[in-house]
């Protein structure tokens, strides 16, 4: 867990869009802030468009984004697609 824990912080430390990052107790489960001024669910709405599931947060702007079911090797990939859809 560490190591995705790691590589998905610095992934979305790569994305100016993500204000603050909130690491939750398995560290896989992180709530982001983005800089996009609608609620969660749209945010959700556009992701899922595209095909990507990520959970709403009860913040305006914010998801919440789970990686455990990912290999570790994806999570730049998939966080590069995240940015690229939802702006």
């Amino acid at each position: 867990y560490n190591l995705k824990s790691r590589i998905l912080c610095d992934e979305l430390k790569k994305y100016p869009c993500f204000k603050n990052i909130t690491l939750y107790e398995s560290s896989l489960l992180v709530e982001v802030e983005t800089n996009l001024k609608v609620e969660s669910g749209e945010i959700c709405k556009r992701a899922e468009e595209k095909g990507i599931l990520i959970m709403p947060s009860n913040k305006e702007g914010s998801i919440n984004l789970c990686f455990g079911g990912i290999e570790a090797k994806r999570i730049s990939e998939a966080i590069e697609f995240l940015v690229e859809t939802v702006n």
